[in-house]
């Protein structure tokens, strides 16, 4: 399921929402997806358990990148794949930067000198 989500989500993302498309859509499958792995209870020790970062790391581009960014919901879900993949490079050096720069512009612009 998570490999279907991940394929498509970019295409929600670009197409209109009229055609069933657009950010919300592609939000709304990603947490879909992503729900009943936070839910999910230990289970078997061989239990996949593959796709769960990768969907929290799509979500926070996702937060981060739409119309209104919801920086805090963009850091929270960075923050949350970074504890399942410590060593990720792409969320530590340059997604959780991106996001911190972005929250630090809009702090500078919500509190001008």
């Amino acid at each position: 399921m998570h490999s279907v989500t991940l394929q498509n989500c970019p295409i929600y993302w670009t197409r209109p929402p009229e055609k069933g498309g657009g950010q919300a859509s592609a939000i709304e499958a990603y947490r879909k997806d992503w729900k009943p792995c936070a839910s999910k209870k230990m289970g078997a020790p061989l239990d996949p358990t593959w796709g769960e970062p990768e969907l929290l790391m799509n979500l926070a581009w996702s937060y981060l990148n739409r119309s209104e960014p919801d920086l805090e919901a963009a850091e929270q879900n960075a923050k949350a794949a970074l504890n399942m993949v410590p060593d990720w490079h792409y969320v530590r050096d340059i997604q959780l930067p991106q996001i911190r720069q972005a929250k630090a512009m809009h702090n500078q612009n919500a509190h001008p000198a």
